[in-house]
């Protein structure tokens, strides 16, 4: 018989069950986490990879409002280590996230995969909401995008990023 990791008053603020062969983990009213919902999420996620070897699993998020960076790294560790994480009913707020954008991918609306490498878009690196011009989605090499990042802040001025930008979609 196996020891529950967490408490079972705990364990009822998360809903677990087997959908089309994923474990669906839905984090029911958790708005905005704190330490103890991370430990939560954290310790459910172990006992269903380690305990049940579990290889897919779904997130529901939708009542979720701000997630903690080191919960995305602690799913990219995940994802290194072979686990399929996708998750689904992510809120705006959530979906803006930098860390989000950059690993995530919409599957389907609504319903979104964690990929190993990032997804370094121009449009997600760049935005500029007041001009109406468009930027082609090219990929952007990770390094190209982070020296182009720097350089641009660096000098302060936005406007000289456009010829930064052409550079980096040429290479």
């Amino acid at each position: 018989m196996q020891t529950p990791l967490m408490s079972t008053r705990r364990r009822k603020r998360l809903t677990i069950r087997q959908e089309n062969g994923s474990t669906l983990i839905s984090v029911g009213e958790m708005e905005i986490w704190d330490g103890a919902d991370l430990a939560l999420i954290r310790d459910t996620l172990f006992e269903q990879i380690l305990d049940f070897e579990q290889r897919e699993l779904v997130l529901d998020m939708k009542t979720v409002k701000y997630i903690p960076s080191g919960f995305f790294g602690m799913l990219g560790d995940w994802k290194d280590r072979g686990i399929n994480i996708s998750v689904l009913g992510v809120q705006p707020n959530v979906a803006q996230m930098l860390w989000f954008q950059q690993y995530f991918t919409e599957l389907r609306p609504g319903y979104f995969q964690l990929e190993a490498e990032p997804n370094f878009l121009m449009e997600n690196v760049f935005r500029d909401d007041e001009a109406d011009a468009t930027i082609e989605e090219e990929t952007v090499d990770p390094m190209m995008a982070e020296e182009i990042s720097t350089e641009v802040m660096t000098s302060g001025e936005w406007s000289d990023s456009t010829n930064l930008i052409e550079e980096a979609i040429a290479c």
